[in-house]
């Protein structure tokens, strides 16, 4: 039967076209084919259809259409048919190398307009599998009046026979549910290694492949009754909800971190996490992804507690702690201990800095109500002074809160109101007696007395008002060193004056201007506009902003920090820049949409190009995939790019460098929350 059929294929169609009239060739030329369907599941010996439509037929009264199909052993090419949508058909030409030809003849009226070219039906091989993928190509397409008026059609039409690309997907890579410990107090904030720090993590793949630039919201509920911290962001109050946005990074992971601050007697606390993202499937879908978690921060076993909680010095008050002093001051440093549990007796040594600034042999120290029975003398140990007391009923003990006892120090002569000095609890002991004693854990002891501390301190530096050229079209948004860029810098000193490692930095940026302007890394700002960028200071002390526009524009910066001096009292710290762009070049016409073109050439060998447009900054990804669903390239890789026009060229290899086969591709945009596919076909 398929002897048959190619031998008697050419003098049936050969009477087919003498039987048509003649016409002006060209008349075709711009006819569109295309597939009614792009997609099909099959399994061994099943048939798959595959309908086609032309747009834009001028006088059409005979028709020829050639596929191929991969691989070639997929397909029982001899059972293939062809059922034309108007006239008739000569049957199927087997061409050898998995191609196939047929076509149609009408002897009546010539077909105008749009409408459906016929029906091939292919059968599936017997090795064929639902498990497999297989594609069909329409290879070429020549249409007209008669045989000396047909166009014939470059096209790459595309079917794919159980085609599957993996869905977007998040998973957890930390554990759901966690149990820390409490952190020391006063490390909360702060990511330093602490007990009772804890992270959460997720991983976000599309394609089947880690995904760069997905955004995931984090929904934060704290459950419990204490603040929870959020590492590097701030506190999270009892019962408060927040919601911290971050994008994946290269490996696709998306990561927060908490802590929860307590000392030996606070009560547990807790949190509730969800992360969660919306994607687009490969069929265009928008899917919802969320991942639950949740951390319970336990309580110290009670068991665990001897004589006491902790110790403060001045009831730690700030005020109390911060001293201002001169030459000869007597410095009085009162302590106080939470959590006695029949306590007799206590010993407290105290160690200053520098040891020069005080008259350590002036120290005295007297007990308490509590502790009346003051050791014989304070001993003086380098830069250290140790004082003790005892109850004066020795048949009683002390419990719950309680003053032990005040040290008295005494600057020295040579001391001024510039020296700063530190005064701060080196250890306590205390318990029912000189057997049994508990000596405090240094995390109970971080107390510490101040003495002429200066204030936290904001500087800038140059320039206070920054004068540019403008940058050349399309390089405002990225930090190039193009022409026009100015940088904005300032240096925040802590309360020792070194520089503060991890201030946060508020640059309030007014766009005074009728044009657009950029702050590098970040986004534009609209004419009259503002924008809030945040960031904290490096290791010295540094936070900085970069800004850049393509004519002329004005802005008004203003960098601010809120903070407090060591006695507590609040200060709002702030610098005020400015900065001007001289004379303006024309604003390059930004595209109206996002776009991804056609390649060209196509049908390609051995490179084509792949022209796309963004109307607005976005992190884009441009993939190659076959027909399985597999990345074959990455030509671009989650980049954060400007809006504009773009292209890419693939060169027909793989990631590793490799030559790819002949067939069908796809390339996928992904440009924000736009999402937009089209196939190619390289042909070696």
């Amino acid at each position: 039967m398929q002897n048959s059929v190619c031998k008697t294929f050419p003098l049936a169609i050969a009477l087919l076209l003498a039987l048509c009239g003649a016409a002006v060739a060209g008349d075709n030329a711009n006819v569109v084919i295309s597939l009614d369907g792009e997609h099909a599941a099959a399994g061994a010996g099943e048939q798959v259809q595959v309908p086609l439509s032309a747009a834009g037929m001028v006088g059409v009264k005979q028709f020829e259409v050639t596929l191929t199909v991969l691989p070639e052993d997929a397909f029982d090419l001899a059972a293939t048919t062809f059922t034309p949508a108007f006239g008739f058909s000569p049957g199927v030409e087997l061409l050898g190398d998995g191609q196939v030809k047929s076509g149609g003849a009408t002897l009546g009226e010539a077909v105008d307009g749009d409408g459906a070219l016929g029906v091939f039906t292919l059968t599936m091989s017997s090795s064929f599998s639902r498990d497999s993928p297989a594609e069909i190509v329409v290879s070429s397409v020549s249409l007209g009046a008669s045989s000396l008026d047909r166009d014939v059609l470059g096209v790459a039409g595309l079917f794919i026979v159980n085609w599957a690309v993996p869905p977007p997907n998040m998973m957890p890579t930390s554990s759901l549910a966690l149990n820390p410990a409490y952190s020391s107090i006063g490390t909360g904030a702060a990511v330093d290694g602490s007990p009772g720090e804890i992270e959460f993590s997720v991983n976000f793949t599309d394609d089947g492949a880690p995904a760069k630039g997905q955004t995931i919201a984090w929904d934060i509920t704290n459950t419990g009754s204490r603040s929870v911290y959020l590492l590097g962001v701030g506190e999270v109050p009892s019962g408060v909800y927040v919601c911290l946005r971050n994008v994946t990074d290269a490996d696709g992971n998306s990561v927060v971190q908490f802590d929860a601050e307590g000392n030996l007697k606070a009560a547990a606390t807790s949190v509730d996490v969800r992360a969660r993202t919306t994607a687009v499937n490969p069929t265009g879908d928008t899917i919802d992804l969320a991942v639950d978690f949740n951390a319970t921060w336990a309580v110290p076993d009670p068991d665990k507690l001897m004589f006491v909680s902790q110790v403060s010095l001045n009831n730690d008050d700030k005020a109390l702690n911060e001293v201002v002093a001169g030459p000869g001051t007597e410095i009085p440093v009162v302590l106080s201990a939470g959590g006695l549990v029949g306590v007799k007796q206590i010993a407290v040594t105290l160690e200053v800095s520098p040891a020069d600034a005080f008259d350590l042999t002036a120290t005295t120290f007297t007990g308490s109500d509590a502790f009346s029975l003051s050791a014989p003398a304070v001993e003086v140990s380098g830069n250290q002074v140790r004082g003790g007391a005892v109850v004066i009923d020795a048949d009683v003990a002390v419990d719950g809160d309680s003053d032990i006892g005040t040290f008295t120090l005494v600057t020295a002569e040579n001391f001024t109101d510039e020296t700063e000095a530190e005064i701060v609890i080196n250890s306590v002991s205390l318990g029912p007696s000189a057997d049994m004693r508990d000596y405090l854990d240094v995390e109970l002891l971080s107390r510490s007395m101040y003495l002429n501390r200066p204030d936290p301190v904001l500087v800038a530096a140059e320039p206070l008002v920054g004068n540019a050229l403008v940058s050349g079209a399309d390089t405002g948004a990225i930090d190039d060193d193009s022409p026009g860029e100015i940088a904005y810098s300032v240096n925040f000193t802590n309360l020792w004056g070194k520089p503060g490692e991890g201030q946060l930095i508020l640059w309030d940026v007014y766009n005074r201007s009728a044009e657009w302007v950029s702050v590098l890394g970040i986004g534009t700002i609209p004419p009259h506009g503002s924008a809030f960028v945040r960031n904290t200071t490096d290791a010295d002390g540094n936070s900085s902003i970069k800004v850049d526009a393509e004519v002329v524009s004005f802005l008004s910066i203003a960098a601010s920090t809120a903070t407090e001096n060591a006695a507590g009292k609040a200060l709002d710290l702030a610098i005020d820049f400015s900065a001007a762009w001289a004379a303006a070049k024309p604003l390059a016409a930004l595209p109206l949409a996002n776009s991804l073109s056609q390649n060209y050439p196509n049908p390609f060998n051995p490179e084509t190009t792949i022209p796309y447009a963004l109307s607005s900054d976005a992190v884009v990804s441009l993939t190659i995939y076959n027909i399985a669903g597999q990345v074959v390239r990455k030509l671009v890789d989650g980049e954060a790019l400007a809006a504009g026009q773009y292209q890419a060229v693939w060169d027909g290899r793989s990631e590793n460098g490799a030559s790819v086969a002949s067939g069908m591709y796809f390339y996928l945009l992904h440009a924000g929350d736009y999402v937009a596919k089209r196939k190619m076909v390289l042909l070696r």
